[in-house]
């Protein structure tokens, strides 16, 4: 959908009448591109650099984290509570 805006003064009768119109508009394929027109730069767009690949991405190749199973999940707390202990009672001060 395309909003035109023309700037300017207009009677108010005309501005009731003839506020707002929809028109269908079907643009060609050919044309319906950076390189014919690019809203940003008003004009052409130059051509991109680098290689277009169509396609779907598949990716399985990427290597996977380890999954964690459900007896060695406990460890990582419990190796967490041991250290703080002994943090704890190396830091802390010794009196008699």
């Amino acid at each position: 959908m395309t909003l035109t805006i023309i700037d300017g003064d207009f009677p108010r009768e005309v501005l009731a009448g003839q506020n707002l119109t929809f028109a269908s508009y079907r643009m060609p394929q050919r044309r319906n591109r950076a390189g014919a027109y690019d809203s940003k730069l008003k004009g052409p767009a130059p051509r991109k650099q680098g290689i277009l690949k169509l396609g779907a991405f598949r990716g399985d190749s990427a290597p996977r984290a380890p999954q964690i199973s459900g007896r060695t999940r406990w460890l990582v707390p419990l190796g967490l509570l041991v250290f703080g202990l002994v943090t704890f009672v190396a830091t802390r001060p010794r009196t008699r």
